[in-house]
């Protein structure tokens, strides 16, 4: 009779035990739900930060472009300077002599004829022919010596 007593406290602790078993089973499937959205919200982020490296690449390159034209326009900006005052020293004029290219860069604001003459001369130096370029620097010349 003990052997059976003992084995009916057996089964009813099994009995009751299946209700622990349907929890831990919910928890279980709970866990997977939360692992599963976990994994597609990393494929998300990931996704993301692939879009974010392409980015980054482009605006890198975007950028090394932009310096590579602005070292460019400086060399040429650089030599057209050289040329310009090569143009000006032949024709005996000091470039320290001519005004400011902004005809409003006078202390009062306001430009002067001849000042006014010499920077429409000086836009008309932009390509024009060996000639010409040698006509309007001798007129800038002149309102420079006629300004003194």
């Amino acid at each position: 009779m003990k052997r059976m007593l003992g084995h009916a406290e057996t089964v009813e602790k099994s009995l009751g035990g299946g209700s622990e078993l349907a929890e831990a089973r919910a928890r279980i499937t709970a866990l997977e739900a939360e692992l599963a959205t976990s994994q597609a919200e990393l494929a998300t982020a990931q996704a993301d930060r692939s879009t974010f490296e392409v980015n980054i690449g482009e605006a890198s390159t975007t950028l090394a472009t932009v310096r590579a034209e602005a070292e460019t326009l400086k060399a040429e900006l650089q030599a057209e300077k050289e040329k310009a005052a090569k143009i000006l020293a032949s024709q005996g004029i000091n470039i320290g002599d001519l005004p400011a290219s902004d005809p409003n860069s006078s202390p009062t604001g306001q430009t002067s004829g001849v000042d006014k003459q010499i920077a429409d001369l000086r836009a008309q130096m932009n390509g024009a022919t060996p000639a010409d370029k040698f006509r309007l620097s001798n007129q800038i010349r002149d309102l420079l010596e006629k300004k003194k």
